[in-house]
């Protein structure tokens, strides 16, 4: 129909369409004659657009031609109106480039609305992805924090293992000064033994000399046997009196036979706690050398754990950097930042593993150091029982010298007795010097334990390396 025939809604129609951007090319296509170019001004859009264009709204070409082609004709104030209805040449030409027109516009129209419906579905597409995106990193985000949460509570228990084997360390350190200080009476002891027989060597130097002396005296006594008669009742009397001493001295050496025999007994014990003693000496040091190797690994593993957190930290700084500068491009972009959160989340799930596993071989670890402390305390247990042992054999040693100073005032007594007395207590001598032996060779097997005891020391004792103590 002409345009001078269209209604009111179809004129609203096409002047909403004509609002569009229209190039200069499609007018020249559609045969509308063009009106001169001036600059005209235009009502700004409407605040309930959804979306505001940065660019200058294009010029109402549908009304400037309309205005054109049929100016506004003044009403006339009195009188009947003209005819209006009357088709003209210029009317029917202006009616079909209009109508030509507002097809063009009706199908330029619906190509717009299913592209902004396709723009708004992607963009609603988009907006949800970016919202599944957020929610993963700030849980990402979550999880790295309560990771490093992990990681400090992990230091500082490493820290007071540190610090409890420091405790260990002085703790071996006293012990060594009471195994010095076991050595030094030890020593004290050996030069008391030195001295006693030094005594013995005195003591026999000077018996020979009244054997000697005893000898001439029975010479004269021999000499003086007429004499003597006269005293055979003193004689018979001495004689009793020294039968006595002879059952005394007997029961002595009786007594010191059973002492050699307790010794023998006690020495024989000795040497079974020293290959105990040694056997757990070596165990001992198989559990040290396998804690240290462990503890060296635990420590390269926390390093490298802090490492690799260092490295996610930086990479999540990155990624969010990342995702800023993404934020301002388009749809390419959304698939790189989804690819980098999932590699991301791999990171994160392997680090996750790592921290289970690390806090796995620290639990690992803590048993092998409680295992540790109880065979500790079990040597201590062996130390208190050699200590022991050892004062049981000072005071063994005690009786052996009362044993001998008796031994001394019986043989003071026994100057005077003949020369079956003095074979019997040659014998007795002997006997003594095998007892002295034995004692000798305890005191060495006792040297050498404490040898073995000091090297198993200083083992454990040994240095924390600096890796560790990092």
């Amino acid at each position: 129909m002409p345009a001078a025939y269209m209604n009111r809604q179809d004129m609203c129609r096409m002047r909403q369409g004509i609002r569009q951007n229209v190039t200069m090319t499609d007018l020249q296509h559609s045969n509308i004659p063009l009106p001169p170019q001036h600059p005209t001004t235009h009502p700004s859009p409407p605040k309930s657009n959804a979306i505001k264009s940065s660019m200058p709204s294009p010029p109402n070409l549908f009304k400037e031609a309309w205005h054109q082609q049929m100016p506004r004709q003044p009403r006339p104030r009195r009188g009947k109106p003209p005819p209006y209805n009357q088709p003209t040449a210029d009317n029917v030409s202006l009616g079909e480039q209009m109508q030509h027109l507002k097809q063009y516009y009706e199908e330029r129209v619906v190509v717009l609305v299913q592209r902004c419906t396709e723009a708004e579905t992607k963009l609603g597409v988009l907006t949800s992805e970016r919202r599944d995106i957020d929610t993963q990193l700030q849980h990402l985000q979550a999880l790295a924090h309560s990771q490093h949460d992990q990681l400090q509570t992990a230091r500082q228990e490493y820290a007071s293992l540190l610090d409890w084997c420091r405790e260990r360390e002085a703790h071996y350190q006293r012990t060594e000064h009471d195994l010095a200080a076991t050595d030094t009476l030890n020593q004290t002891l050996v030069h008391q033994v030195e001295a006693l027989n030094a005594a013995r060597q005195a003591f026999e130097v000077e018996w020979t000399k009244q054997r000697n002396t005893w000898a001439q005296r029975q010479e004269e006594l021999d000499a003086s046997m007429t004499h003597l008669l006269q005293t055979q009742a003193v004689l018979r009397n001495d004689i009793l009196t020294k039968d006595a001493t002879i059952q005394d001295l007997l029961v002595a050496r009786d007594h010191m036979e059973s002492q050699r025999l307790h010794l023998k007994s006690v020495n024989a014990g000795l040497v079974d706690q020293v290959t105990k003693l040694s056997h757990r000496a070596v165990v001992l040091e198989g559990q040290v050398q396998m804690e240290i190797e462990f503890k060296r690994s635990t420590v390269a593993e926390a390093e490298a754990l802090t490492q690799q957190l260092h490295a996610e930290r930086r990479d999540r700084q990155a990624l969010a950097m990342q995702t800023q500068l993404e934020n301002q491009q388009h749809r390419r972009d959304f698939r790189d930042r989804d690819m980098a959160c999932r590699e991301l989340t791999h990171r994160c799930q392997r680090m996750t593993n790592d921290l289970v596993v690390a806090t796995t071989r620290y639990e690992k670890a803590e048993a092998a150091l409680e295992h540790l402390t109880g065979a500790t305390e079990a040597r201590k247990e062996d130390l208190r029982q050699l200590q022991a042992d050892v004062q049981r054999l000072q005071a063994q040693l005690a009786d052996a010298r009362a044993a001998v100073e008796s031994k001394d005032v019986a043989l003071v007594a026994a100057k005077r007795d003949l020369s079956g007395l003095q074979a019997r207590v040659v014998a007795e001598e002997a006997k003594k010097l095998e007892a002295l032996d034995d004692v000798n060779a305890l005191n060495q097997r006792i040297a050498t334990l404490r040898r073995d005891n000091m090297h198993l020391i200083s083992r454990l004792e040994s240095p924390i390396p600096l890796s560790v103590r990092a």
